[in-house]
C-alpha cells in the first residue's frame, strides 16, 4: 500500500477528461484567505468522475493482483475487490467512532450532523461523502484506490460536483467530531484493516524491495503501471 497525499489537485478521469470542465478561472471563486487559495488539474487513468486529492486527506493505493490475492483460493472480481476498499475504510473509520456505510452511490458514507457548508436544522443528519474510492486495473492489478478526508479543507469540494454525485455533500472524520490526527496513524488503521480483509500480514519494506517486486526502478515508474486497461 502506498499511503501519501496530495498537493492541492482537481483530478479527472477516464469518465471524465480534462476537456469536460471549464478552466481553474471560471470555477466558483475561493476564499483567499486560505493559504492553499489555487489547485492543479491533473489527468488519472481510473474511473469515476472528477473529484479532489489536496492536504488533509490519506490517498491510499493498493497494488494487488486480482489473479493471486492473499489467501483467496482463487482469482476475485472488481467488484468484490472495490468491497474490499470499502471494507477497509468502514473498518477506520469505526476505530474513530464514525460509522461509515454504503450506498447505491460509490465511496463510503456518513450520516453527517455537521452544518459544514450547509443551512439545515441543528441535529438533522445528511448523508455525505468520506471517502472517495477509484480503481484502475492493468493485467489484472490493481492501482488508485482510495481518498479518506481526515482533515481535508472541505471548501475545496464546492468548486466541483463530487464524482459527479449532485446534491450531496462531503465530510471529513474533524467535521464528525474525531480529534486532529495525523495521516501516518491513520493509515497505519486502514492498512491493518485491509490486511484483515484480505488475510495477509502486515510488513515494512524498504524502498528497493518495493520496486523489485513492482518490477520497476523507480517510485516514477509506479506511473507506468496506470497505462493501458480499465477503469472502475
Amino acid at each position: 500500500e502506498l499511503p501519501s497525499s496530495y498537493p492541492p489537485s482537481l483530478i479527472s478521469t477516464l469518465r471524465a477528461p480534462l476537456d469536460d470542465f471549464s478552466p481553474l478561472d471560471q470555477l466558483p471563486p475561493f476564499d483567499k484567505s486560505n493559504p492553499a487559495g489555487g489547485a492543479e488539474f491533473a489527468p488519472a487513468s481510473r474511473g469515476g468522475l472528477i473529484t479532489f486529492h489536496g492536504p488533509g486527506q490519506l490517498v491510499i493505493y493498493p497494488t494487488v493482483s486480482l489473479n493471486h490475492p492473499p489467501s483467496f483460493a482463487k482469482s476475485i472480481s472488481p467488484r468484490c475487490y472495490v468491497s474490499l476498499l470499502e471494507s477497509a475504510t468502514i473498518r477506520t473509520l469505526a476505530k474513530y467512532g464514525v460509522e461509515g456505510f454504503r450506498t447505491s452511490d460509490p465511496g463510503v458514507w456518513v450520516n453527517s450532523k455537521s452544518k459544514l457548508g450547509r443551512d439545515k436544522p441543528e441535529g438533522e443528519e445528511e448523508e455525505k461523502k468520506i471517502a472517495a474510492l477509484g480503481v484502475h486495473l492493468r493485467r489484472n492489478v490493481t492501482s488508485y484506490g482510495v481518498g479518506l478526508n481526515v482533515s481535508t479543507d472541505l471548501r475545496w469540494f464546492d468548486r466541483i460536483v463530487a464524482c459527479g454525485i449532485e446534491g450531496k455533500g462531503v465530510t471529513s472524520m474533524v467535521a464528525e467530531g474525531v480529534e486532529a490526527q495525523t495521516l501516518g496513524s491513520v493509515a497505519d488503521v486502514w492498512v491493518g484493516g485491509f490486511a484483515e480483509e484480505v488475510g495477509a500480514e502486515v510488513r515494512a519494506i524498504e524502498e528497493g524491495e518495493l520496486l523489485e517486486q513492482l518490477g520497476v526502478e523507480s517510485l516514477e515508474g509506479l506511473e507506468d503501471l496506470n497505462g493501458g486497461g480499465g477503469g472502475i
